[in-house]
């Protein structure tokens, strides 16, 4: 919903009413409705104001400028900006020459697709649909607002990717073709490593990932290729897989079933300390009661990125599903002790079963 009682909106709703009649909620928080989706975050456009009226309303508010460049202002979870178009002059994602707008279609046209385009008005609560985003979100597609413009920020290729992933959303094959065109390679592995997250903590990541093969992206997302077939088998098991994982691992699922490579991205990836642990995860396949036991040493099976439903039951027999594996190491003085102390254990421990 909307925040219409929220006393922080009111505050800046009768703030801005002084200067303009022309501000609307604008992008997720508006898409969002469609979606049946909550949001806590809102961003306000506004018109008819100038730049000097627009920084003393932001003092007013004690909004804090977080791209004063772009004439963008924060006051905790409400983002206000002047309506601006947008022109790309340089390599990097900072380089823009921007420009106020007054055209609410002219401002539109800077944004990345339809279901983002539409807009509500703050103070008639009017509804604003230029580009048919309300159909597009009600058909469940994702469409380019306009090529000419898309393509001078190639981070929303990665957008496009994980807006599908997010929502399960359709696309049209001359979009698709369209984006096979922008290269990524001008981006930091940063800002890459955001929007990646964004897909793997997703809803449908085995969609957004399918999209990253068919667009040729994972050479510059992970640093290497992948052949169809083990693509395939990856998201197959992602999907069958992904509700059982425990949440705080979902998003590592991908990169786990594709650790035979981890020497490679490892190294690449941005976030690699928050995938570490993927180095001490054991390899996934068939596992015996043996193998599950071992693994439960080191952490419940419930935890473990290898679990399917095969192997969860398999663990509640076990009783070592929700709990570790108690291994007693007293005494013990080397590794080799140790291993030889876990397997005695393990097989005491299953003849007890």
């Amino acid at each position: 919903m909307l925040p219409w009682d929220d006393k922080l909106f009111n505050k800046i709703k009768n703030t801005l009413a002084k200067y303009t009649k022309r501000a609307y909620f604008v992008g997720g928080c508006v898409r969002d409705l469609y979606f049946d989706k909550n949001t806590n975050d809102f961003d306000i456009e506004i018109y008819d104001i100038n730049e000097n009226d627009f920084e003393k309303i932001a003092k007013s508010l004690n909004a804090l400028g977080c791209g004063k460049s772009f004439f963008v202002y924060k006051i905790q979870n409400y983002d206000l900006a002047l309506a601006r178009t947008e022109k790309k002059i340089g390599n990097l994602h900072t380089d823009f020459q921007v420009k106020i707008e007054n055209n609410e279609y002219k401002a539109s046209i800077r944004r990345d697709f339809c279901m983002n385009t539409i807009m509500v008005n703050i103070f008639t609560k009017e509804v604003l649909d230029l580009h048919n985003g309300i159909k597009d979100c009600k058909d469940r597609i994702i469409r380019i607002v306009n090529y000419d413009t898309f393509c001078e920020d190639s981070l929303r290729v990665l957008r496009f990717v994980q807006f599908i992933a997010r929502f399960k959303l359709k696309t049209n094959k001359s979009d698709l073709n369209y984006l096979k065109t922008i290269k990524i390679n001008n981006l930091t592995m940063d800002r890459i490593g955001v929007e990646l997250m964004k897909l793997f903590e997703a809803r449908y990541p085995e969609i957004g990932i399918y999209y990253l093969y068919k667009l040729d992206l994972f050479q510059d997302c992970f640093g290497f290729k992948i052949e169809k077939q083990q693509l395939y088998k990856i998201l197959n098991d992602i999907k069958n897989n992904k509700n059982i994982v425990l949440q705080k691992k979902r998003f590592a699922l991908m990169l786990f079933y594709l650790k035979d490579y981890f020497d490679i991205y490892y190294k690449k990836l941005p976030f690699k300390k928050k995938i570490s642990f993927i180095k001490n995860e054991v390899f996934y396949g068939k596992k015996s009661d043996f193998d599950l036991c071992k693994i439960a040493i080191k952490m419940p099976i419930k935890e473990w990125l290898g679990i399917d439903k095969n192997i969860k039951q398999q663990a509640k027999k076990l009783g070592i599903y929700n709990k570790k594996l108690k291994i007693n190491y007293e005494n013990i003085s080397s590794k080799e002790e140790a291993l030889l102390c876990e397997n005695q254990a393990i097989k005491e421990y299953l003849e007890n079963v």
